[in-house]
């Protein structure tokens, strides 16, 4: 996983991280904690300390208690000020850079979320990497709502924002003669893969990305993430909607025991920031789907049509039922349906991006397609319709919950939305698909996205009760006549 391979990239060579506390009751408050989590140690008498905390609730002896360790603070550590008031959080950054420090981040915590003052809309790395511990250090001490608060400020500070792993990648890439220097560091962000973006600026304003890769997502051949999808990008044929909006792979290479790619940076921004307006959102749904159906076509595949792999399916729902703790009596009939359908119609196969939701879709600020981002669960070969179910069943905005799952019960129940059957309708058409197999593919959408959940989330037994039991349990009780009757709707 991406937090193995960031630890060798952050703090090389090192299995525990030397943590400080100014107070009495903030070391209280940590301490027993501390003890449960196996990278990090509470040292009375350190020489030095990486990870530094303090609290305005001491805050009667923090300028002495804050003279005692700062001169202990690593030039790579980083300092934790915790506080209930903004204008003692303010106060503090101003104290801080007259004591030499500079501000990593600004940061007000809210439940188990936090949020970067400066944009509200996403959680932002800090610069030496460290902010994902720290978060899991917080929760395990309760202090992401300290004393039942729903709000505190979090500012975090270091002696550098220099970022030493970073600056040692880009050195190593410029002699690979892949990244032009000098550049400065833009933007670092957490994706929901795992994977960290990193944002660079040369000086003629070109913008890059180095990806730091989960180690899930593992690179395929030197040349990029895949070469098949370098190849779409190269075809003479490929719309230029197409070729333009997917990002090609510079370099992919391992650096310090973690794996990076260097790619362009594309323009636009996520489209779930637009997602607030219905006219956008419809608007913003129906160009992506019409840019997945765009490159279905440009990767149709002419090996032959489309077979199933019935083992993958029979292990992926026995994993689940046995999550679960029921016995598997769906998996056959599953697998006779969606045989049965493809020994009666043609299906192409064709490539998928296998995470096509909106914070991977990049838009300008006419709602254009710019990019299509994040394609570690990228397939070449596989059957048609996977990228549009998701992005359908992924259509979360700010104010509702997610649930993917209940989308997708709902039109296992007969219950999809107008607007929704006109479109699927229309790709099946463009795609040159018989009507016939739309259950048929939302099934095998199912048993994927089930197995992408299963293996990319450590969740528990209540976690499949509440999210997929429902879903099996319906199609348990329901017979072919039920699954061929959604498709009557799209003839």
């Amino acid at each position: 996983m991406l937090q193995q391979s960031a630890w060798r990239i952050f703090f090389p060579g090192q299995q525990n991280l030397a943590i400080g506390f100014c107070g009495d009751k903030s070391r209280a408050e940590f301490e027993s904690s501390l003890k449960a989590l196996a990278l990090s140690h509470d040292v009375r008498e350190q020489t030095s300390v990486d990870l530094l905390f303090c609290s305005e609730q001491v805050s009667g002896g923090l300028a002495r208690q804050l003279d005692e360790y700062l001169p202990m603070l690593k030039n790579s550590g980083i300092l934790f000020y915790l506080s209930h008031s903004v204008s003692e959080n303010n106060a503090t950054v101003t104290e801080m850079k007259h004591r030499g420090l500079s501000v990593i981040a600004n940061l007000t915590v809210e439940g188990e979320v936090l949020y970067d003052d400066n944009c509200k809309w996403i959680t932002l790395i800090p610069r030496t990497g460290k902010l994902d511990y720290v978060k899991r250090v917080l929760a395990e001490c309760g202090l992401l709502s300290l004393n039942g608060n729903k709000k505190m400020q979090l500012a975090i500070f270091s002696y550098t924002d220099s970022v030493s792993w970073l600056s040692a990648l880009i050195d190593e890439l410029g002699r690979l003669d892949y990244l032009s220097k000098p550049v400065a560091v833009g933007r670092i962000d957490k994706m929901r893969t795992g994977n960290v973006v990193v944002q660079l600026i040369d000086n003629d304003g070109v913008r890059f990305a180095i990806k730091v890769l989960n180690e899930e997502g593992e690179t395929d051949g030197e040349a990029g993430i895949y070469p098949w999808l370098d190849k779409v990008i190269e075809r003479p044929d490929s719309p230029p909607e197409i070729s333009s909006t997917i990002p090609g792979v510079f370099v992919s290479t391992d650096f310090q025991g973690a794996s990076f790619q260097l790619e362009p940076w594309m323009s636009g921004k996520p489209a779930s920031l637009f997602f607030y307006n219905g006219k956008y959102r419809e608007v913003i749904i129906d160009r992506a789907i019409n840019w997945s159906v765009k490159f279905l076509n440009t990767t149709r595949s002419d090996d032959g049509p489309l077979v199933i792999d019935a083992g993958y399916i029979r292990s992926v729902m026995r994993d689940f039922i046995a999550k679960s703790g029921r016995a598997d009596t769906l998996s056959t009939k599953v697998i006779d349906y969606i045989s049965k359908n493809l020994s009666l119609h043609d299906c192409p196969v064709v490539s998928c991006h296998g995470d096509f939701w909106i914070a991977n879709i990049l838009v300008d600020e006419n709602y254009r397609i710019t990019g299509v981002v994040d394609w570690e669960f990228a397939e070449e070969k596989t059957f048609p319709l996977i990228d549009v179910f998701h992005l359908i069943f992924h259509r979360k905005t700010v104010f509702s919950s997610f649930q993917p799952w209940k989308e997708l019960e709902n039109v296992f129940r007969g219950k999809m939305s107008a607007a929704n059957r006109k479109r699927i309708a229309k790709c099946l058409q463009q795609l040159n698909i018989d009507a016939a197999l739309f259950s048929s593919l939302l099934l095998l959408y199912w048993v994927k996205y089930l197995d992408t959940r299963m293996t990319m989330m450590e969740v528990n037994a209540g976690w499949y009760e509440a999210a997929f039991l429902g879903i099996y349990e319906l199609l348990d009780k329901q017979s072919a006549a039920d699954w061929d009757s959604l498709c009557n709707n799209l003839r």
